[in-house]
């Protein structure tokens, strides 16, 4: 994505397909001498989700071993995804096609991460959420401090995630605790928010309903405050 900045009135023009593909870092493969380095890619971000679709890039003895395992277990993917792939990336696309299908997605999703950036900071208090612009991705990392739970002491980090995410629930915004992605006993309380595939207008509502549901868990919601 493009850096973000709070003027939006002033966002840098989209790049042009080379200009894109200029701008990108090497990946693993390029700096790759040994062939020690699989690279798996995938359409379900970038054409359609739940393609269940993509490519594996690497050395050959290795892609021989893949393509044995496949023949006994999945065997290919979905021949639906594929036919449909086919007909939009070799009949209709071609590799420009492409890449300025790229370059266009890159740019829907930025705006609405900077939409959704410029909501957070207009409707969440900074002394209870913290979070850090994404630069790829489609979704955002919120903290929200845990010791300002009256209960904290008698919930523990883990106690405090669940009732913030339950009341979460019961405003109608779902957003994805920390603790499914984590392997390490938790320190601190994330939650993950998808800002891709929302309404630009219902995602500043549902901003408002997460800073609701944390405020009253927190016991710091008063109806004459933000929302």
């Amino acid at each position: 994505m493009q850096p973000y900045t709070e003027d939006h009135d002033h966002d840098p023009p989209l790049p042009t397909a080379d200009e894109l593909v200029q701008s990108l870092l090497p990946s693993f493969l390029k700096l790759d001498t040994d062939g020690r380095v699989l690279r798996l890619d995938s359409f379900s971000k970038v054409v359609a989700p739940n393609s269940r679709c993509g490519w594996i890039t690497g050395c050959a003895q290795f892609i021989e071993r893949v393509i044995r395992h496949n023949e006994v277990s999945i065997q290919t993917a979905s021949g639906f995804s594929q036919l449909l792939l086919y007909h939009l990336l070799v009949e209709k696309w071609g590799h420009h096609g492409f890449l300025d299908w790229l370059v266009y997605i890159r740019s829907e999703y930025t705006n609405r991460r900077n939409k959704c950036l410029a909501n957070m900071q207009k409707y969440l208090r900074t002394d209870v959420f913290t979070w850090t612009a994404p630069a790829a991705g489609m979704f955002i990392w919120i903290k929200i401090d845990h010791t300002r739970h009256p209960d904290f002491h008698i919930l523990g980090v883990k106690g405090v995630e669940d009732s913030i995410f339950n009341r979460a629930l019961e405003e109608k915004v779902l957003v994805i605790p920390g603790s499914w992605f984590a392997i390490n006993p938790l320190r601190d309380v994330f939650l993950r928010a998808n800002f891709a595939s929302i309404d630009l207008i219902k995602g500043e509502e549902a901003v408002q309903r997460l800073a609701r549901a944390v405020e009253k868990e927190l016991g710091l919601y008063t109806k004459d405050g933000n929302l």
